[in-house]
C-alpha cells in the first residue's frame, strides 16, 4: 500500500492566523512510516455498512473499549492540544466569517 498526501501554502490563515510562515527551503517535506500496519473493513457498497460495523474478530475495532478515550487517554489528549497544538479548524471563527463549519459539531 503506498499513501500519498499534499501541503498547500496556508501561510495567511492555518498557521496562527498568518504570524508562522512556512520555510520552503526545507522542502521536499517527506514522511515514512515505519512498521505501519492497519486493520480496515473494505469497501464494497451499502452491505459494508453493517458489514463494517458487525462485532465481531475481525473488526476489532467495533469493541466497547475502543468506542471512547479513558479519563487517562483524554488527560493526554488535553495535554497535547494544549502544549503542542497551534491551529484549531473548528475554532477559527475568522476563516468562516463568525460562524463554525458545520462539521465541527459533530460528536467527537
Amino acid at each position: 500500500m503506498t499513501a500519498y498526501s499534499s501541503i498547500w501554502n496556508a501561510d495567511d490563515w492555518a498557521c496562527q492566523g498568518g504570524r508562522l510562515k512556512t520555510n520552503w527551503t526545507h522542502q521536499p517535506f517527506i514522511a515514512r512510516y515505519l512498521n505501519y500496519q492497519d486493520s480496515v473493513c473494505l469497501w464494497t457498497g451499502k452491505n459494508s455498512i453493517s458489514n463494517c460495523g458487525a462485532r465481531n474478530r475481525a473488526n476489532w475495532y467495533n469493541a466497547p473499549q475502543f468506542r471512547q478515550l479513558t479519563k487517562p487517554q483524554i488527560d493526554q489528549m488535553t495535554y497535547i492540544r494544549r502544549n503542542y497544538m497551534i491551529y484549531n479548524y473548528s475554532s477559527d471563527r475568522k476563516r468562516f466569517n463568525g460562524a463554525v463549519p458545520p462539521e465541527c459539531h459533530l460528536n467527537q
